[in-house]
């Protein structure tokens, strides 16, 4: 008797409410963890093992300021995320990270044109000099720093736990 192979279903995109909560919970988190880490990791050469208690109070101190600035921005990553899982019927973590970096990339752009229409229409902006290219790329490469270090737990969070895991 031959043996067929099933075709495996492909695992179930999230909905975009909890794609919307959970990025908005795990993203700025993460970079809080993340920047802690990376101050304990300096610090270790100077402090000793207290840098690590150091890192970890930086992180704490941080949650609530990147909670501002990078909660809104996380939610439309997880709504851009679900449309997208739903669209391509893969919801994996290249996904997940092209929708990040294509989010981050939308919002950096409309924010740099809402600053360069309003000099050209006679507002005097203050830090106008920081509408320069290489602000720009500073703050492409924070963008992507941003999106690496949020994207894959909130992605590992949001996925389909009954199917195989899909990386790319």
């Amino acid at each position: 008797m031959p043996q067929t192979a099933t075709p495996a279903t492909a695992p179930a995109a999230p909905s975009v409410g909890f794609a919307a909560f959970v990025f908005a919970l795990t993203g700025p988190g993460a970079c809080a963890v993340a920047a802690g880490l990376f101050l304990a990791i300096l610090g270790t050469f100077n402090l000793g093992p207290a840098a690590w208690f150091v890192g970890a109070f930086y992180a704490v101190w941080f949650l609530p300021f990147l909670y501002m600035a990078l909660a809104l921005p996380y939610a439309l990553v997880g709504i851009v995320y679900a449309v997208a899982a739903r669209r391509l019927a893969r919801p994996s973590l290249l996904v997940a990270v092209v929708c990040g970096l294509a989010t981050g990339l939308v919002g950096l752009g409309v924010l740099y044109l809402a600053g360069w229409l309003a000099l050209a229409s006679g507002f005097a902006i203050q830090g106008a000099d920081a509408l320069t290219v290489a602000v720009f790329l500073k703050n492409l490469e924070a963008l992507a720093w941003s999106v690496a270090v949020g994207v894959p737990p909130s992605w590992w969070l949001t996925r389909d736990r009954t199917r195989p895991l899909q990386w790319i």
